[in-house]
């Protein structure tokens, strides 16, 4: 009697605001794809991890998983990621379990095994040079209170600042108030009493979306770029030399404005994905078969 193995390997890619999961069947090739809210350990705890994978993962998932790989923001400390790693051994009790910070997983998955620059644009920034097998070198990631140039965050927070000080056109003005009905008072006090600000901020990048013709909107994305663009890209030693890399929604919806800021600082850009978890499991496949 022939008894089939089959390897089921789970792989995540964590942000702040969601979690991109990969079911993948290793001997068959087939994949199946889930989506959770973001497990940031630097908001998140144990309790609340296991809560949102029990809740909204595991219902979904009927094999019996080998492998965990788990890339997600806020990984960045031993602490951190025993958070997280606590949270799934609860989850899946069989697993062996591997966690990296979202940098990591940004550049297997856009870089695979070559070296390049890449950069982390989504809810909040990031950045590093990468060598196809490890980070060499990166610049500081100070957070969205003081840092994330270029992110959804940041540019929601200029969007705010500029509605708050009364320094909208008009008509964009009018428009932010026609899609958000929020007075001053309440607009400040959701900000400073939300549990998750960053993400809260991030979400009126869905108004610059919408509005990104307009010639205020061009110029306050492609400012907020130039200043990741100067803080992080410019910083690292012989950038003109390698290809850039650009992972995440804030980079892949205004990729237009991004290129133009690129061409004006000498930067030349490679991929600019949405989302790395495809990258990833082809990684992870290469590697198995190596």
């Amino acid at each position: 009697m022939i008894i089939l193995v089959i390897t089921m390997i789970l792989i995540a890619d964590s942000g702040s605001t969601k979690t991109d999961w990969c079911l993948v069947d290793t001997e068959n090739g087939i994949n199946q794809s889930f989506q959770t809210k973001g497990l940031n350990p630097r908001f998140h705890t144990i309790e609340s991890i296991y809560e949102e994978l029990a809740a909204n993962l595991l219902p979904k998932i009927t094999n019996s998983v080998s492998h965990i790989y788990f890339y997600g923001a806020g990984c960045s400390s031993s602490h951190a990621d025993l958070i997280v790693y606590a949270a799934l051994q609860q989850a899946f009790p069989t697993a062996k379990i591997e966690i990296a910070e979202d940098m990591i997983g940004a550049a297997r998955g856009v870089c695979g095994d070559q070296t390049g620059l890449v950069c982390i644009l989504g809810t909040g920034s990031n950045s590093c040079l990468y060598d196809g097998k490890k980070i060499v070198e990166q610049m500081p990631n100070l957070g969205f209170l003081l840092g994330d140039e270029g992110s959804g965050a940041y540019l929601g927070k200029k969007l705010i600042q500029d509605f708050l000080n009364q320094e909208m056109p008009d008509l964009i003005h009018e428009k932010f108030m026609d899609m958000y009905k929020l007075d001053r008072t309440q607009l400040i006090d959701t900000i400073y009493s939300h549990k998750f600000p960053n993400q809260y901020l991030a979400s009126f990048t869905s108004f610059l979306l919408e509005n990104k013709e307009e010639d205020y909107i061009y110029k306050l994305i492609k400012n907020s770029f130039l200043h990741f663009f100067e803080k992080t890209i410019c910083k690292y030693s012989l950038y003109e030399l390698y290809l850039t890399h650009f992972v995440g929604s804030i980079a892949y919806h205004f990729s237009f404005i991004l290129a133009e800021v690129a061409i004006n600082k000498k930067v030349k850009i490679g991929n600019i994905i949405q989302q790395p978890l495809g990258g990833l499991v082809e990684y992870h496949l290469n590697k198995k078969q190596e």
